[in-house]
């Protein structure tokens, strides 16, 4: 159920997006949302990305999350 809360936000957001498409704020709020529980080294879940394949805005979530 907890790793169920990104695809939530994303999925809030994208929402809203319709409405608002040239929004990269927005974006950037679905790429934090949707793959800020990977890991640098490929251990984390959901899009199974690693290194620089996670956008940045996420690697910087996921540092000031620690």
């Amino acid at each position: 159920m907890m790793k169920t809360h990104g695809i939530i936000g994303y999925e809030t957001l994208a929402s809203v997006e319709k409405t608002y498409a040239a929004n990269s704020f927005l974006r950037m709020g679905m790429d934090i949302a949707r793959v800020r529980d990977e890991k640098w080294k490929g251990a984390g879940y959901r899009a199974g990305l690693s290194g620089t394949n996670i956008p940045l805005s996420a690697r910087m979530m996921a540092v000031s999350d620690v």
